[in-house]
């Protein structure tokens, strides 16, 4: 491992969820199988139902992206962005190995708390806002992420 990343050569002490993406990572590039074509952009727009465009969002990414750690660690996000000045709604499915969740400010919770922690609108404004690609203003925002597709075997990060 060492050889690979110069950060795990010695003896000091790692984080281990960046060690276990580094892993994964590395693992997958190693074993991967698929062909590299060129990825084309999907919107939205262009599909009747979420079902089909994740699943072409999927197919897109599959093509690019066969291996057993495909197979076992990755699931599918579902983003959802609303322009807070036209209303637009904007979608998108994205392959993920793993979700990192907050943990809520209590003295005792469950995973299901904390995912629907993660599941709430986040507020982008300021440097984080961006052209609205209806309405072409540069634009206040909210964004939410859904697990749409859970992979086989589910890594749940808890952020501190």
């Amino acid at each position: 491992v060492g050889t690979l990343q110069k950060a795990y050569l010695g003896t000091q002490q790692q984080d281990a969820h960046e060690f276990l993406v580094f892993l994964l990572d590395a693992l997958h590039e190693d074993l991967n199988q698929a062909t590299r074509p060129r990825i084309e952009e999907l919107k939205s727009e262009n599909f009747k139902t979420d079902r089909q465009f994740a699943e072409a969002s999927k197919k897109s990414f599959l093509s690019h992206n066969k291996s057993i750690i495909i197979d076992l660690f990755y699931g599918l996000f579902k983003s959802t962005t609303i322009c807070l000045l036209c209303s637009y709604n904007s979608i998108r499915f994205d392959a993920f190995a793993m979700n990192s969740v907050p943990i809520p400010r209590v003295r005792q919770c469950s995973l299901d708390d904390c995912l629907d922690l993660f599941r709430e609108f986040e507020y982008l404004r300021g440097d984080e806002r961006y052209e609205c690609s209806n309405c072409k203003r540069v634009s206040e925002k909210k964004r939410r992420l859904d697990i749409w597709e859970l992979p086989k075997i589910f890594i749940v990060h808890f952020k501190r």
